[in-house]
């Protein structure tokens, strides 16, 4: 009789099926269907163990892309994504109409050589395509076979500012000034250009021009920016009073008196902010009030439209003005553009109202009192109301 090949002593009661050997039962195993013994056992269990851990070291990345791809998914149908993806189909959908509706007013327009009743609707559908290129040459186009016609250069201006030529957009606006010098739009859309090619010095006087033909446009902020790149803060903060005075609900009357606060707070500027309060009465919508510069008595008129105090030759020179450091710049009068000199007076009062180092224009057709400008106006908080006009401190504020 066959012996256990791992006991001599004992009988073989069985064959394992894997090595085949004799062996007893003490050496079976029950796990297996297959009768097998012991040792072959262990190795199909160690067998199994290596297998486990490959699979789970291999189902690592696909369970952690299986869980970035719920992620996605989650992330693609939020309603976030889902307005997203509708607002780019809506905008791809409207560019597809509008580029359609260009193409079917430009084949109107080369249908109708001439027609400026075409031109503009079918540039102006070629701007909201985003087709600056062809606006400027159906304009060039136009003038070549047409003639010259002005209205066609704010399209062309767009044009350049579209693709971000700000020099050639102010060249537009230049010839748009020269042809109608006194449209303020012109001389904001050149500031505007000079500002965005970096041309401080040359966007400043004309958001100033702005302000002199419209003190009610919104140019305030614009010129405050400007005044600061050319690094002249103080000068910032009358163009920003000016814009409160003139729009007491604006939307962004917070931002401004900020900004105000901040420019104010500045040591330089500090120095020649304004002192005392005054309250003067309208009449017939005008306030007038007596006081002086540089010590010589006069009568003023606000005017929280006008940029700058302004005085008479004959006043100017009553005052010594004539005789300090001008400079000369362009400014708009009721006779037009006109070059003027511009001082600098040491003091200025208006009843309990005083500021120092006050820019003053000396303009020869000015007739009556002298205008109390913003230029003194803007060292002060100014409130108006249909009865009165009042100047507070923001010196006596600051320091409370």
């Amino acid at each position: 009789m066959a012996t256990c090949s791992l006991h001599p002593d004992q009988s073989s009661t069985a064959i394992c099926e894997v090595c085949h050997r004799n062996v007893c039962g003490q050496c079976t195993s029950s796990r297996y269907v297959a009768l097998t013994c012991l040792a072959c056992a262990g190795e199909k269990d160690a067998a199994a163990r290596r297998r486990r851990m490959v699979m789970g070291v291999a189902l690592v990345p696909v369970a952690v892309l299986a869980i970035f791809g719920v992620i996605q998914l989650a992330g693609w149908l939020s309603p976030t994504a889902v307005a997203a993806r509708e607002a780019v189909a809506a905008k791809a959908k409207a560019q597809a109409v509008a580029d359609a509706e260009a193409e079917q007013l430009l084949t109107t327009l080369r249908a109708t050589p001439c027609s400026r009743q075409a031109l503009i609707p079918a540039l102006e559908k070629l701007l909201k395509a985003k087709r600056a290129d062809v606006v400027l040459k159906e304009v060039a186009h136009f003038e070549t076979e047409c003639g010259v016609w002005p209205r066609a250069w704010w399209l062309t201006y767009s044009a350049y500012e579209q693709r971000g030529e700000y020099v050639a957009a102010a060249g537009e606006a230049t010839k748009l000034i020269e042809d109608d010098p006194d449209d303020r739009d012109f001389w904001w859309w050149r500031g505007r250009a000079y500002f965005n090619q970096g041309d401080f010095e040359r966007a400043e006087p004309d958001y100033r021009r702005v302000r002199e033909l419209c003190p009610t446009c919104l140019v305030g902020w614009a010129t405050a920016d400007t005044l600061e790149k050319l690094e002249r803060p103080c000068e910032a903060i009358a163009p920003l009073v000016q814009s409160l005075v003139m729009h007491p609900r604006l939307g962004n009357a917070d931002a401004v008196r900020r900004r105000i606060d901040r420019l104010s707070a500045l040591p330089a500027c500090a120095a020649i902010e304004g002192t005392g309060n005054l309250k003067l009465p309208l009449t017939r919508g005008h306030a007038y009030a007596r006081g002086s510069i540089n010590g010589i008595r006069t009568e003023f008129l606000v005017d929280t439209g006008a940029t700058s105090v302004a005085v008479s030759s004959s006043a100017a020179k009553a005052m010594g003005l004539d005789a300090l450091p001008a400079l000369m710049i362009e400014s708009q009068t009721a006779n037009g553009r006109v070059k003027v000199r511009q001082v600098i007076a040491d003091r200025i009062e208006v009843g309990t109202l005083a500021a120092t180092a006050v820019p003053v224009v000396i303009m020869p057709d000015l007739d009556g009192p002298a205008l109390l400008g913003m230029s003194f106006l803007g060292r002060f908080d100014v409130v108006m109301d249909a009865k009165a006009v009042e100047l507070r401190s923001r010196a006596a504020k600051a320091s409370r």
